[in-house]
């Protein structure tokens, strides 16, 4: 089962856009920076790379498993964006003294990963109504991970505060059991999110 046209149209222009930036930013870590910054230049290949592979679903590749397909797509874009940022230090250095903030394409990188991770879940939804609640729980395990990661890259000045406030030894406690939790959600997410894709599957021939 092939999934429709306006759906793949929808990927395919996302995706474009998304690979495009990857190589954008690719160019800029190594043109305009005094140095090449290769931690920025490694994960923006990968960026672009994604982006390619979403253009190629968008021709009616990988359409055996088409809501996987989207989600590893989604969830190379959402990890290269986010390794990428903090990675370079969240802005690019110029030659000049100047500096480029990355925040933005930050945030509309997360809200393109999101947007295909949703696309996905709409095509197994289509096929299997059983799926749904496996993504509701996917959801609700992933989501409290996302809000917090989005409130730092939004105003981290005051998360920083709010940790700061704290003595060092509750400072280390809290970073150190969020992040276990952290680790927990999202790995729980992941896990409830391939069983949703796994009971939307067709049988194929």
């Amino acid at each position: 089962m092939v999934s429709p046209k306006p759906v793949r149209l929808a990927v395919g222009l996302l995706c474009a856009a998304l690979a495009l930036s990857g190589l954008a930013l690719a160019g800029a870590a190594v043109g305009i920076a005094p140095k090449v910054n290769w931690v920025l230049l490694g994960f923006e290949i990968v960026m672009a790379t994604a982006g390619v592979m979403g253009v190629l679903f968008a021709f009616g590749k990988f359409q055996d498993a088409p809501g996987l397909a989207l989600a590893s797509v989604a969830g190379t874009v959402f990890v290269a964006a986010v390794l990428g940022y903090f990675g370079s230090d969240r802005r690019i250095v110029t030659s000049s003294g100047g500096e480029v903030p990355l925040k933005w394409f930050l945030v509309s990188r997360v809200l393109a990963a999101v947007r295909d991770r949703r696309v996905g879940a709409m095509i197994v939804l289509l096929r299997s109504r059983k799926s749904l609640s496996y993504l509701a729980k996917a959801a609700l395990t992933g989501g409290p991970v996302l809000l917090v990661g989005a409130a730092y890259v939004i105003a981290p000045g005051r998360v920083r505060g709010a940790l700061g406030a704290l003595p060092g030894w509750a400072t280390l406690v809290a970073l150190g059991m969020a992040g276990v939790v952290g680790i927990v959600l999202i790995s729980a997410s992941i896990h409830l999110l391939i069983r949703a894709f796994e009971e939307g599957r067709t049988e194929q021939a």
